[in-house]
């Protein structure tokens, strides 16, 4: 809920959040790959608590369910396109990764490559 889980997360000390993202599409959600304070809806007052944009999720890219590029060449070529962005603007690559996504060898070598 925007209007109450930011208050929360800063309540509970949390410094930082990347939920601003959709599964279904990798890229700048938040229009930007730097970080910025989140705001307060509801107390109409800027937070603590810093929005760390999320640029890209594994699943997004490989899964048929969204991108459906697979774990291949072709998959590793669109997270480094997001990656080499980020580095232009001098801004900082958020990427998920479920550990649930690094037990296929195919998986671990697109996370690895993208670790170098």
């Amino acid at each position: 809920d925007a209007l109450e889980t930011p208050d929360y997360l800063e309540r509970l000390g949390i410094q930082y959040d990347s939920t601003l993202a959709y599964a279904d599409m990798s890229g700048f959600r938040c229009g930007t790959c730097h970080e910025f304070p989140m705001f307060s809806l509801k107390n109409k007052r800027p937070l603590a608590l810093i929005q760390r944009p999320l640029i890209n999720m594994e699943c997004t890219i490989i899964d048929d369910k969204y991108e459906g590029l697979g774990r291949g060449r072709k998959a590793l070529r669109r997270f480094e396109k997001f990656e080499d962005t980020v580095k232009k603007y001098e801004g900082k690559y958020t990427l998920l990764w479920h550990n649930s996504q690094l037990i296929d060898s195919a998986d671990r070598d697109i996370y690895e490559a993208l670790l170098d």
